[in-house]
């Protein structure tokens, strides 16, 4: 049975991404500090909840993969989508993904670090 810490973990990775999308979209939304904050305390929430010991590899490897492909796409691409653009969209999930991938690595250090 799932427990309520890793239904709020899932919770806050989906509402995290489907932010992420919509604010980039939406791009005066996007420019927000605020809400670039709340996408922070999303990733550092999901990185601690979600991520476990045997997911951390390859969380790392994806999150890893995503977030150069997100920097370097936000530099390169200047198609628009809707009223937003490509690169806005890139730049939330960064948001979003980027302290999470901290927390996971931060945590992936401490086991192996803890196993020698």
């Amino acid at each position: 049975m799932e427990s309520t810490m890793q239904k709020f973990g899932r919770w806050a990775w989906i509402i995290g991404i489907c932010l992420a999308v919509v604010l980039g979209i939406v791009t005066t939304a996007a420019q927000s500090q605020v809400i670039q904050a709340i996408l922070v305390i999303l990733g550092i929430v999901v990185g601690i909840i979600n991520v476990t010991g045997s997911e951390s590899k390859d969380f790392l490897f994806a999150a890893s993969a995503l977030l150069l492909a997100s920097y370097l796409g936000a530099n390169a691409f200047t198609l628009t989508i809707f009223n937003g653009s490509l690169d806005a969209i890139l730049s939330s999930l960064t948001y979003f993904v980027a302290p999470m991938t901290i927390i996971v690595a931060i945590k992936a250090i401490y086991a192996v670090a803890k196993d020698q």
